[in-house]
């Protein structure tokens, strides 16, 4: 992963917040950055995803950032919280608040379905 400790403090990212975000320990993640664990293919897909970078750019097969979109990014600490509760909450306590905000969201107008396809 040549690139991909570069990109994160490019971006003013802790390792905490990508941890958070792909749902592993901070330990996990910096092996990633150590170059001393590999990730799945489907988590090296999300990290380019999350960095807003090609996943061959995190591989360090080429040198500049091809994706001209802005990353995902975590701004604000009930964000945080949620992900940290998240992580402590069973499959399924996390389906019922799943369906509760989905509830709540259509109560409101929102096309749920409209959202999670796009």
């Amino acid at each position: 992963m040549k690139n991909l400790k570069t990109v994160r403090k490019q971006k003013n990212i802790t390792q905490l917040e990508v941890a958070n975000y792909l749902n592993i320990t901070v330990s996990a993640y910096g092996n990633y950055e150590l170059g001393q664990r590999s990730p799945t293919p489907e988590t090296l897909i999300k990290l380019a995803d999350f960095f807003g970078v090609t996943v061959d750019y995190l591989l360090g097969r080429e040198n500049k950032n091809l994706i001209e979109r802005p990353p995902y990014e975590i701004t604000d600490k009930q964000t945080l919280d949620i992900m940290k509760l998240c992580k402590v909450m069973t499959e399924i306590q996390k389906a019922q608040v799943f369906g509760y905000v989905v509830a709540l969201l259509e109560q409101a107008g929102v096309n749920v379905q409209a959202a999670l396809k796009g």
